[in-house]
């Protein structure tokens, strides 16, 4: 799911059976400019990151311990 927190309606959401795993859902959602993406360590797929990072837009990784 995709929320804007400045709303309380999800911008995106995409249920699937739980046979597909959470990283896939990087290649349904639409990435855009100066918005933040919390994620944790289900979604580390380096080609999909790069691909992230190739269309212009930021990638910041930070632990959260």
């Amino acid at each position: 799911m995709v929320m804007d927190l400045r709303g309380s309606i999800p911008m995106f959401f995409n249920m699937t059976s739980g046979k597909v795993n959470d990283v896939n859902f990087l290649d349904d959602i639409s990435f855009e400019r100066n918005v933040f993406y919390v994620m944790d360590r289900g979604y580390l797929d380096f080609r999909r990151l790069y691909t992230i990072h190739t269309n212009n837009l930021t990638i910041s990784t930070q632990t959260i311990p």
